[in-house]
């Protein structure tokens, strides 16, 4: 075998590592939205942020921020493994953070991977162009508000989207977990999630994290 196939079975192999986590983590919101009464995870009081201590760190999450710090409120009652487990990462990103810095093996990744979409914190006239007031329209959603199920991402990859990959791995609201090309995929609010908290502009225009209309909206073109 040549390095270009080794390479194209490695990347291959994290592909598919990845899709297995993004279904593991499907089902933990499954999971919760059950036990929720349809509502999808929404763990921190929008004035003040909350606390998580653990042996390895403390942690302070703001609303906003639970973007990358849901694994932290779903893993001891819907995942058997602690909150720094290597599934909340993209295969290809710890391999790399690994290489790069060969310390991380021993140190805790404190927050996934995988991006939550904010558009499951606020109503969803928060997402819109002109209907954004602020805070008052921080609260829970329901999976049942969402009005394009199969288009509506929850999940995303953020290796694959940062590294600017053709294809991009996304779990969606009806459950399904697939690869979509990176061309099909409508780019968030302009303004981000539009909270001091965190910078106006963070994550802005990535895909499923500020969908125009929220819940309402679609994620693929």
């Amino acid at each position: 075998l040549t390095l270009g196939h080794l390479r194209g079975a490695r990347a291959r192999a994290q592909e598919t590592g990845s899709l297995s986590n993004m279904q593991q983590h499907v089902y933990a919101f499954a999971s919760y939205n059950t036990d929720f009464d349809e509502f999808m995870p929404c763990f921190i009081d929008p004035h003040v942020p909350r606390v998580f201590k653990f042996p390895e760190a403390q942690i302070t999450v703001y609303y906003m921020d639970c973007v990358s710090w849901w694994n932290l409120a779903l893993w001891d009652r819907y995942s058997t493994l602690d909150p720094f487990a290597d599934h909340f990462t993209a295969p290809a990103e710890l391999e790399a953070d690994h290489a790069l810095l060969p310390w991380m093996r021993d140190w805790p990744r404190l927050f996934a991977s995988y991006y939550y979409s904010r558009t499951f914190l606020a109503d969803p006239e928060y997402w819109t162009l002109d209907g954004r007031r602020g805070r008052s329209q921080y609260r829970a959603v329901r999976t049942t508000e969402v009005v394009y199920p199969s288009a509506k991402g929850f999940l995303l990859e953020r290796w694959s989207y940062n590294q600017g990959h053709t294809m991009v791995p996304l779990a969606f609201v009806d459950g399904s977990v697939r690869r979509e090309q990176r061309e099909a995929l409508h780019p968030g609010l302009p303004d981000g999630a539009g909270d001091p908290d965190i910078g106006p502009t963070e994550h802005r225009n990535v895909p499923s994290l500020h969908t125009i209309n929220g819940v309402r909206g679609r994620d693929l073109r």
